[in-house]
């Protein structure tokens, strides 16, 4: 396989002692992206690398070549590493977050609802602090299958409706599962995403995991993803609450842009 397809890139705050980590998973479909495309890594890990977190950007396997579940079980062993080995490069392994756009949202969000992924790894969902979603797609693959996304969808999940459920993660959120926290972030522009995202969020809710959705008229599906980092974006602005909410129960101080 291409060795970049397997590998990620670490980008650290200058000070030093151990930070909290944000893992990004890249969005494109299952078939597209790159963990060190501009959209995805570059402004991100300037703004959150100032802000006093390790940036981690992760790749994945692609579709065609591979189909469920081999994404999925990247992330985990990506996760698995950087448990064994962020602290040598600043990150606090006990304080990962996991944040992905689109395709990278419903692998962020399978990854910590489907335990199985992890405890190949002898993880748990428990080990991850808080995930992240903008504007996830696949969040319930039959039930957001329509004309214009069934190529999307087989190319990396195949066609037997039994895969696509087991590929949901919305059918994997039960009570009393050590789910950690959600930022359910969304837009209105593609249907689908918007009700899967808002189904989710309600049965996280229901399911007593601690949940923050929020939807916006004013992002497109690529920009939620695009303008993360960039001065007084909203949803910027909401990340870093729902981070230091998480991590210490309190409001942030000033966020910094540079």
């Amino acid at each position: 396989m291409d060795p970049n397809l397997i590998s990620l890139d670490i980008y650290t705050p200058a000070s030093f002692g151990l930070h909290p980590v944000i893992v990004m998973i890249h969005g494109g479909s299952w078939s597209g992206g790159d963990k060190g495309t501009l959209v995805v890594a570059g402004t991100k890990s300037q703004f959150f690398t100032d802000n006093g977190y390790v940036f981690v950007s992760i790749n994945y396997q692609l579709s065609p070549k591979v189909i469920f579940p081999e994404h999925v079980e990247d992330v985990a062993a990506a996760l698995e590493w950087l448990t064994l080995h962020i602290s040598d490069y600043g990150g606090d392994p006990g304080e990962l977050y996991v944040m992905g756009h689109s395709a990278g949202g419903q692998l962020a969000a399978l990854v910590v609802t489907d335990p199985r992924y992890l405890s190949i790894f002898n993880l748990t969902p428990g080990d991850i602090r808080g995930v992240i979603l903008l504007d996830a797609a696949g969040l319930d693959i039959p039930g957001t299958m329509s004309p214009s996304l069934k190529f999307t969808y087989t190319n990396a999940f195949g066609t037997n409706p039994q895969t696509w459920a087991e590929a949901s993660p919305v059918n994997y959120v039960v009570p009393d599962k050590a789910i950690p926290p959600f930022l359910v972030c969304y837009t209105y522009q593609v249907v689908p995403f918007t009700q899967s995202s808002q189904e989710f969020a309600g049965k996280l809710a229901s399911a007593g995991v601690k949940v923050w959705e929020y939807g916006t008229s004013q992002k497109t599906h690529a920009s939620i993803n695009d303008d993360v980092g960039t001065l007084n974006d909203p949803v910027t602005e909401l990340i870093m609450l729902f981070l230091e909410e998480t991590l210490t129960g309190t409001h942030p101080g000033p966020i910094i842009w540079k």
